[in-house]
């Protein structure tokens, strides 16, 4: 699946809205909301721009170029920088997560989950991990 349309479903979801809900708000139908998460076709300009708005991101993050990519690493540098713990201990996840591939692949496929299946997960994680801290 191409950045773009995985970008629409993630933000889509985020928002939790239906096919149908994001397709009344944009003044489209439900089909052509589908066929830009399924890559039959893709959003024009006009409507990307729409998008960007309603989702409050930057083009460059809706469909994903390296350049957002890039800068979002250069910001978490910054953040590493400062003596901040709550951003210190969001950069030692980030840093789990780049040294441990499988937790990755792992994650990738998480957040490829509808939001109903991510939030059941979430909640079962967040279970068992209580669990092996009251252990200790």
């Amino acid at each position: 699946m191409n950045k773009l349309a995985t970008n629409i479903k993630f933000f889509r979801e985020q928002e939790a809205l239906t096919q149908k809900e994001l397709a009344d708000k944009l003044g489209v139908s439900r089909s052509v909301v589908a066929k830009w998460e399924n890559e039959t076709v893709s959003p024009d300009l006009e409507t990307l721009i729409t998008l960007s708005k309603y989702f409050q991101v930057s083009l460059d993050h809706l469909v994903g170029l390296p350049y957002f990519q890039n800068e979002m690493l250069l910001e978490l540098n910054q953040i590493y920088k400062t003596n901040d713990e709550s951003n210190i201990k969001l950069f030692g996840v980030v840093d789990y997560l780049y040294k441990n591939t499988k937790l990755q692949e792992c994650l990738l496929k998480f957040i490829e989950l509808p939001l109903k299946d991510r939030r059941i997960i979430e909640k079962i994680f967040n279970v068992a991990v209580d669990e092996f801290c009251k252990r200790k």
